[in-house]
C-alpha cells in the first residue's frame, strides 16, 4: 500500500499550525518530534542538556511509529493503519508526558485526513499505554494508539 499516514502525521507534527501547541511542549519543538526509528540516545541527552540550561515544562521527544496495518475484509480499497506516539521525558515525572498526551487528544480532529489523489484518512484514538519506564534508555514514556481508517483512491 503506498499511502503512509506516519509520515504525513509526523509533517504535520512538525509544520503544521495546528500543532505548534504539541511543538510547544517539546523541548526542542519540530526537531524534537521524530519517527521511531530516528529516535536516538544522543537526542535525548541533547534536549536534557538543552532543558538544563533554560528550564522548561516540556518532554524530551515525541516519537510516531508506523505499527502496521489491516485490510478491511472485503474491501480492498480499505485498510487499518496503526500509529503509536511516544511521548518522552526523563527525570520530571509524569506531567510533562501528560501535557503532550492532552495536546494531542486535543488536536486529533485536526490531524491530516487526506492526502491529495492517494486516499482518504480518518484517524481514531484508540488508547493509550498509561505511564511505561524504558530501562534502555533510562526513561518516561507514554504510547498513544491511532487506528486509522483508510480509503485508498484505486485508478483503473
Amino acid at each position: 500500500m503506498a499511502i503512509d499516514y506516519t509520515e504525513a502525521l509526523v509533517s504535520w507534527l512538525q509544520t503544521h499550525a495546528d500543532a505548534e501547541s504539541i511543538r510547544a511542549l517539546i523541548v526542542s519543538g519540530a526537531t524534537g518530534i521524530v519517527e521511531s526509528g530516528d529516535l536516538t540516545a544522543s537526542l535525548l541527552s541533547s534536549a536534557e542538556a538543552t532543558r538544563r540550561t533554560t528550564p522548561t515544562d516540556q518532554a524530551l521527544a515525541l516519537a510516531v511509529q508506523d505499527a502496521g496495518e489491516d485490510p478491511v475484509p472485503r474491501h480492498k480499497e480499505q485498510f487499518h493503519q496503526f500509529v503509536v506516539l511516544r511521548i518522552y521525558d526523563r527525570g520530571r515525572g509524569y506531567s510533562n508526558i501528560r501535557a503532550v498526551r492532552k495536546a494531542i487528544k486535543g488536536k486529533l480532529g485536526k490531524m491530516p485526513r487526506a492526502i491529495t489523489g492517494e486516499g482518504v484518512f480518518i484517524p481514531r484514538y484508540r488508547g493509550r499505554s498509561g505511564h511505561r519506564w524504558d530501562p534502555a534508555f533510562n526513561i518516561s514514556f507514554e504510547a498513544i494508539t491511532l487506528r486509522v481508517d483508510v480509503t485508498q483512491i484505486i485508478s483503473d
